[in-house]
């Protein structure tokens, strides 16, 4: 089984929001209606788009497509609405479906896209992260970015993240706060990681800092 980053953190949020669940259950099912819907429901468009991806990573199936690595989530949900705005010999499919194939046309189901960031927007490799990170105004897509690849961390550990597995994740109780400012402060102390990628960096940290085994 299979979650991908983006997977485990949207499943989180979810779970800490069950009245977005309410409001996408209530999203129609077909492509066409789906997207008069969006037009008129951003929350509960989006929270529909976010469960159609849990169910995709829960499903394991290798041949379905989720956005892939280095596109912000949002900016892809939005390409993937924009494709389906302007394909309708789509609009008759049920939305999984629809989005299938929006993925496949805007991305021909690639894993990952080489933009030079994480899908939360931050820099995917330290240096530039750390960098980046720098600006206050940029905290919440760090510590975001450092949560996912956290909570990937974790997945791992459950056997439904086979390239996170043997990672240690952040102990019970740690804040997201606590989390980033440790990550952080063990980056700056490595200066040999900064060509690494900012996903398997933190996983680094974390082996170092919290030893599972």
């Amino acid at each position: 089984m299979k979650i991908t980053v983006l997977g485990t953190v949207a499943f989180a949020a979810l779970l800490l929001a069950p009245q977005a669940i309410g409001a996408a259950a209530k999203a129609p099912d077909k492509v066409g209606p789906f997207l008069k819907y969006c037009a008129m429901n951003h929350d509960g468009c989006t929270t529909s788009l976010i469960s159609d991806e849990i169910a995709t990573n829960l499903s394991g199936n290798s041949g379905e497509c989720d956005i892939p690595q280095g596109i912000e989530t949002n900016a892809g949900n939005a390409q993937i609405l924009d494709w389906l705005k302007a394909h309708p010999e789509t609009h008759a499919l049920p939305v999984h479906d629809g989005l299938q194939a929006a993925m496949h046309g805007i991305w021909n189901c690639a894993e990952a896209v080489k933009t030079g960031m994480t899908s939360m927007g931050a820099p995917d490799t330290v240096g530039p992260f750390l960098a980046f990170c720098e600006d206050k105004h940029h905290y919440a897509k760090c510590a975001n970015e450092i949560l996912a690849d956290n909570m990937a961390a974790y997945a791992g550990t459950q056997g439904m993240n086979d390239s996170a597995k043997g990672h240690c994740p952040s102990p019970d109780g740690i804040t997201t706060q606590e989390l980033a400012a440790k990550i952080m402060d063990w980056f700056r102390a490595h200066p040999e990681m900064n060509d690494q990628s900012t996903e398997t960096a933190v996983w680094a940290a974390g082996d170092a800092l919290w030893p599972c085994h």
